[in-house]
């Protein structure tokens, strides 16, 4: 699947599957917002974190 330049939202940032999601999405080139209640440690340009708390 092709997601380059593609915009992916993703819940449940902080840790666990919701990361490994982020991760895994930035991998393939997709720009990434991120709710979580807790930033997670990782910088990337195309990850942008929002608080959800």
């Amino acid at each position: 699947m092709e997601l380059k330049g593609k915009i992916a939202v993703v819940t449940g940032v902080s840790k666990g599957i919701g990361l490994a999601t982020v991760e895994a999405l930035l991998e393939k080139g997709a720009k990434v917002a991120g709710w979580g209640r807790t930033k997670p440690d990782l910088e990337h340009q195309n990850f942008h974190f929002l608080s959800a708390t």
